[in-house]
């Protein structure tokens, strides 16, 4: 998964985006995703859904355990 960053103690957040050249690594001619679907799953199996935003954009504040993306 492309752009994931991890936000400070209880959440996450990142930028989908189109990795043209594959070196992982948001550049300025690199665009952002909007509308994607961002599923995640907790460690105790709950899982959730995000959707990109016009900036391909997502967050969320969740509990602390662990969360995978």
């Amino acid at each position: 998964f492309q752009g994931c960053d991890i936000a400070p103690p209880g959440g996450f957040e990142g930028i989908v985006f189109l990795d043209v050249n594959g070196n992982g690594t948001r550049e300025l001619d690199e665009p952002a995703i909007p509308g994607v679907t961002v599923n995640f799953t907790r460690s105790n199996a709950t899982t959730g859904t995000l959707t990109t935003n016009a900036s391909g954009a997502y967050a969320a504040t969740v509990r602390p355990g662990t969360t995978s993306i």
